[in-house]
């Protein structure tokens, strides 16, 4: 499981990228960025910051990007 540390804005121009079913780039504005922690399995855990947005997305506010399935990357608008 996945807890939320603390957020912040990203700059304007940043996007996760998600590949759409015809193998098109798909790309949608960043929320905000989150310094997250998950549970290793191992009794451990890990820290680290992802991206997150709030498209497909029924059962919560914002999803994180890179847990999506067909996420590809972050990127900003001058690489668009």
């Amino acid at each position: 499981m996945i807890q939320i540390l603390q957020i912040c804005t990203p700059l304007p121009g940043s996007y996760a990228v998600y590949s759409d079913s015809d193998g098109s780039e798909i790309w949608v504005p960043l929320s905000c960025w989150a310094l997250v922690e998950e549970d290793d399995g191992a009794g451990g855990v890990f820290r680290f910051v992802d991206g997150f947005d709030a498209i497909n997305n029924a059962d919560s506010l914002v999803i994180s990007a890179s847990e999506t399935k067909n996420f590809l990357r972050f990127d900003v608008e001058a690489n668009k």
